[in-house]
């Protein structure tokens, strides 16, 4: 499926850290065509890709980007740079204190893929800093770091605390001068929706990487690839930065032992939804996949079609929702469990709502109300409007 314009095929080839000379002759005829500059910058804006394309841009031919695009592109990378330098500090001061604590954290996406895969802190956008924590270790974790000046978005009671350190996979912890946040994680990803997935298998399996000259634990690549992929999609593949992660690692990965990715895949019941991030990245953004994993992955029709529904909705900006997953899901009887577990979720108050409309705890129970509004708010209203503001837009 080509790209629908000539500034998404064109931020797809400086999706990238590197570039080769076939893709750099594109790049350059691409430039030399008629390029909506404006229309470039805000899908890279959305798809938090401006600092690879403004790398890119200037690697291959800065002297056919428009002075005035150019020098938006440079700044942007230099406070991207200027940001990812202060949050990695960060992210060592967090694992400091909580290691003088005795606790145990390991950093995930956020720096980590920016050092180990992009090789570079200025090339991978991120906004907050992941850890996992073992689960017992939670409860305590949050009252800690509000000595270090880490609070939940939202005031919580007693009782919303004990509810999310049960049915949330994180809680979201911003520091008082709202530069920093942290998502502090007990599961990598929602149970609701990948309920096989075991984060406490990670730790067995952790290995050194480095920041700024400082070793830290972190996710095996087989791991983190399968970390990533679900990541995707639960996010329903939205946003291209996150098939850029997984084609980096890939690339970078050059002994990953992909028999053990799929072995692992296979035991979660999550085989095709990696199928699929890696499909994505192979069409995308030529990622190289062994022989034996396209086989694989184009050998699972459905995948072959999400992928090819996850294309068109990135071409036309269109969101995703979390009923897409279903179809993205192995086994049938995995199915009717998931849409079971998403529906249950759609009615269960959460933090959003809690931010939403902070209420007393007297009042607690209007949740259950705020929860399928909002919603429907934020997945039938607002695309429906943004289709609706398009199309008159086009006529």
């Amino acid at each position: 499926m080509l790209p629908p314009c000539s500034e998404m095929e064109l931020l797809l080839y400086c999706a990238r850290t590197h570039v080769d000379p076939a893709r750099a002759d594109r790049i350059q005829v691409l430039l030399d065509g008629k390029i909506e500059w404006e229309h470039l910058l805000g899908l890279a804006n959305k798809h938090e890709l401006g600092s690879l394309l403004d790398w890119q841009l200037n690697n291959t031919c800065p002297e056919a980007v428009p002075e005035k695009y150019l020098s938006r592109l440079q700044h942007h990378f230099h406070a991207n740079t200027r940001r990812n330098l202060y949050l990695s500090g960060e992210l060592l001061r967090v694992l400091d204190i909580l290691g003088n604590h005795g606790i145990a954290a390991v950093p995930f996406r956020g720096p980590i893929l920016a050092a180990s895969y992009y090789g570079h802190l200025g090339l991978r956008e991120f906004g907050d800093l992941d850890l996992l924590v073992h689960k017992s270790e939670a409860p305590r974790i949050d009252e800690m770091l509000a000595n270090e000046g880490y609070y939940p978005l939202t005031r919580l009671s007693r009782a919303q605390r004990a509810a999310i350190h049960e049915s949330e996979h994180h809680l979201h912890l911003q520091s008082d001068s709202g530069d920093t946040h942290l998502e502090i994680h007990w599961r990598v990803v929602p149970r609701y929706l990948f309920p096989r997935f075991e984060s406490e298998t990670l730790w067995g399996r952790l290995e050194e990487v480095s920041i700024g000259g400082t070793s830290v634990s972190t996710f095996s690549p087989e791991d983190l690839l399968i970390v990533l992929c679900l990541h995707e999609a639960s996010h329903t593949w939205e946003r291209l930065a996150w098939i850029c992660d997984t084609s980096e690692l890939i690339r970078s990965e050059v002994d990953l032992d992909w028999d053990d990715v799929l072995r692992r895949a296979e035991a979660i019941r999550c085989e095709r939804v990696v199928f699929i991030g890696l499909l994505l990245a192979h069409d995308l953004l030529g990622t190289v996949l062994p022989a034996e994993i396209i086989y694989k992955a184009t050998g699972d029709s459905a995948a072959q079609v999400i992928a090819h529904q996850v294309k068109r909705r990135i071409f036309e900006g269109v969101s995703g929702s979390p009923l897409f997953l279903i179809r993205a899901t192995d086994r049938a009887l995995d199915k009717i469990e998931l849409a079971a577990r998403i529906a249950r979720n759609s009615v269960v108050p959460t933090p959003a709502e809690w931010a939403v409309l902070p209420l007393p705890p007297a009042l607690d129970f209007l949740y259950w109300i705020i929860r399928p509004v909002r919603l429907f708010v934020v997945y039938v209203l607002s695309p429906l409007t943004r289709r609706v503001v398009s199309v008159f837009k086009r006529v």
